[in-house]
């Protein structure tokens, strides 16, 4: 189902092509304190829940839909974390799967199936995301994660972006952030974009993908 979107506190944006390659970015403010970028973490959807969530698609989130799961998919996602996973490694794993199953959700309802890898060169097909709407809609569906009391391990950061003259550009990836002993505040890239829709996001330490890391 789609549902009416809530009172908008999303800043939206075009997306706006880097370099040569298909990763969109939003216009940089002039300063730029808290997040590596405030446009890009006010699109999450921190209230999301998972009768109530927004999902980006389009390029650059340039369609925003309100959508909710059903009694079923609800009751595969929560079936992930019940009972909880006994390790943050385990826990991240299961956030991995969590994001396909959500991701299948929303291609249910906005006609998003046919999501390619990447960023294929087709701005503006509302198919189709880029690394602004994987990291948005990622970043989300960990909220609605956290919502239910479902990490035990981690809490939810806000989106983070790297830069690569030679490696798509500008990139941005939804993190966690571990809490248990021993690691605890060490970081996660949780990112859905380099895989077609559906498929499980890559989890990897977010220095190691700060540094460029492509599971190529």
């Amino acid at each position: 189902m789609v549902l009416p979107a809530r009172t908008p506190t999303l800043l939206l944006y075009a997306g706006v092509a880097v370099l040569t390659v298909g990763c969109a970015s939003p216009p940089q403010p002039t300063a730029n304190s808290g997040p590596d970028d405030p446009l890009v973490a006010s699109g999450v959807d921190r209230e999301a829940t998972p009768a109530a969530f927004s999902v980006c698609h389009g390029y650059g989130c340039a369609s925003l839909h309100m959508i909710g799961l059903n009694d079923r998919e609800a009751a595969e996602l929560r079936a992930l974390f019940e009972p909880s996973a006994p390790s943050a490694a385990e826990e991240r794993k299961r956030v991995a799967q969590a994001v396909a199953l959500l991701e299948q959700a929303a291609a249910r309802r906005l006609g998003t199936d046919a999501d390619l890898p990447r960023t294929p060169y087709s701005m503006g097909d509302p198919a189709q995301l880029d690394c602004v709407d994987e990291s948005i809609n990622t970043s989300t569906f960990l909220h609605l994660l956290d919502s239910q009391g479902w990490l035990r391990w981690h809490r939810v950061g806000d989106p983070a972006e790297r830069f690569r003259f030679m490696r798509f550009g500008r990139h941005y990836t939804a993190v966690l952030i571990e809490t248990g002993p021993g690691d605890a505040n060490r970081r996660y890239a949780v990112d859905s974009w380099f895989h077609a829709n559906g498929v499980p996001a890559e989890v990897v330490a977010l220095p190691v993908w700060r540094a460029g890391w492509d599971p190529d």
